[in-house]
């Protein structure tokens, strides 16, 4: 009938189980929260940008040195969230927008839609690296079109804009770089934003 396929464990605690749910996110939206359960580094693991629909619940642990390089439009820890990320640091690691495509977006999240909501999400990653083809970046989101929010949330993470301008507008801001509708409470941007 319709029963959910959950993929346990339900609570997040290596790099293994991590990229399980990032290979599977579809799998891991369940009544309650996924929870990430210890900090975890990421160093020289490869990530793709993950589609999530669910609850992820960091519990202010901390994901470290995670780097994401993509020619794909959409280049984040995420792609598409329409779900909710909260109480989560992630530390370390770059995000790097290829030079094929056009209308990239970039950031922690690289697209927040439908009822999307960030809360209490703290990013202080090494760089963020926005080519010509970028057309959105932030510290947090780099497009936002959700009807939820973004609370509570810090940007430490330098956004840095490289490369010949290609007549492309490229609009960077600290916490999101668009925003159509979404409120956004309580977020600071500590970072350098050079271009």
């Amino acid at each position: 009938g319709n029963a959910k396929v959950v993929r346990l464990p339900n609570v997040i605690t290596t790099k293994e189980q991590l990229q399980d749910f990032r290979t599977n996110a579809a799998q891991y939206i369940t009544e309650g929260a996924v929870k990430i359960g210890a900090n975890i580094d990421m160093a020289g693991e490869e990530w793709a940008p993950v589609d999530f629909g669910g609850v992820l619940d960091g519990q202010n642990y901390t994901i470290s040195n995670l780097t994401v390089e993509t020619d794909g439009a959409h280049c984040g820890v995420f792609g598409t969230l329409t779900g909710e990320v909260r109480n989560l640091n992630v530390s370390g690691g770059k995000l790097i927008a290829g030079t094929e495509g056009e209308d990239v977006k970039i950031g922690f999240v690289s697209v927040l839609s439908g009822e999307g909501s960030i809360h209490n999400v703290n990013v202080g990653m090494d760089q963020i690296q926005a080519s010509p083809i970028v057309h959105h970046a932030g510290g947090i989101v780099g497009y936002s079109d959700t009807t939820g929010e973004i609370t509570g949330c810090i940007n430490s993470t330098p956004i840095v804009y490289s490369g010949e301008t290609s007549g492309y507008q490229t609009i960077i801001g600290g916490i999101v770089g668009y925003s159509k509708t979404t409120d956004i409470e309580d977020c600071e941007n500590t970072a350098e934003i050079d271009f």
